[in-house]
């Protein structure tokens, strides 16, 4: 569960989802990575652990993470709180990019993986520099969302 980014499916989704596999199939296989770590299909999973793989290979961590948000981000239908603290996440994951490899995982780059502007990657890596710089012990800092 090492790449599971998304809040578990309620009791009705998951329901929703066996009822749809027992009538109509596995429709999208499990994805996992080179090691057989699942990237994208864990309830599948649960539900009907014969489904079938696809493999990702060459993934860093960073991208793996990326991945499993991004492939999960737009099937979702998620609260609120939900979304803040998937977009804490993603913020942590374009951080892990950019530290990475800072030529390849561009601010294009990054945005296209996560799913969010180019600007809005500049401003999130802008915003952990301001942040982190010249902190005192008696300093707090509280995150804005965006």
């Amino acid at each position: 569960m090492k790449y599971q980014i998304m809040p578990p499916l309620s009791t009705e989704e998951k329901e929703a989802l066996r009822a749809s596999i027992e009538m109509e199939g596995i429709r999208d296989p499990i994805i996992v990575d080179e090691e057989g770590n699942i990237l994208d299909g864990y309830t599948r999973y649960e539900i009907a652990s014969d489904a079938p793989r696809k493999v990702i290979k060459g993934l860093t961590e960073g991208e793996k993470l990326a991945f499993a948000l991004r492939s999960n981000l737009g099937r979702r239908n998620l609260s609120l709180a939900q979304k803040k603290d998937l977009l804490k996440k993603q913020r942590e994951i374009a951080r892990q990019l950019r530290e990475e490899n800072p030529t390849k995982n561009t601010n294009a780059r990054v945005g296209a993986m996560l799913g969010v502007s180019e600007a809005t990657i500049s401003r999130w890596l802008d915003d952990s520099k301001q942040n982190t710089s010249n902190l005192q012990a008696q300093d707090t800092c509280t995150p804005i969302m965006q």
